[in-house]
């Protein structure tokens, strides 16, 4: 196996590790907060599918990049919030059940609002 099919296995296991290790502290309820405080999920929801999605519009509008880096950045402005996010979250305060709550609420979500984000953008 060469280096460079060995990283991008390193790189899926060690967000593999990250989930898991926020995953194993937490309980099923704690899975299903986000659902039972509605304000919260729909401030999540707003910025990640309605808020980014208009800033990638409006970068994109007003730079102009070429083609590849237009669709990079409108693919990263509708993917779902990254792994590693829950773990920053926590540091600026956020309890385990709010960010992961928010990481499975936004996974369950991005099957529904990516593909219709996807066609308006």
């Amino acid at each position: 196996m060469s280096l460079a099919e060995l990283i991008p296995l390193l790189l899926k296991a060690s967000i593999l590790g990250m989930v898991l290790s926020i995953g194993m502290r937490l309980h099923g309820e704690d899975l299903t907060w986000i659902f039972r405080h509605p304000r919260a999920l729909a401030t999540g929801a707003v910025a990640m599918f309605v808020i980014m999605p208009l800033v990638a519009v409006g970068l994109y509008l007003g730079l102009r990049p070429d083609a590849p880096t237009g669709l990079i950045l409108m693919a990263t402005a509708l993917s779902p919030i990254p792994p590693i996010l829950p773990n920053k979250e926590m540091k600026a305060g956020a309890g385990a059940r709010e960010a992961v709550g928010l990481m499975v609420a936004a996974g369950i979500l991005a099957i529904v609002l990516v593909p219709f984000a996807a066609e308006w953008m």
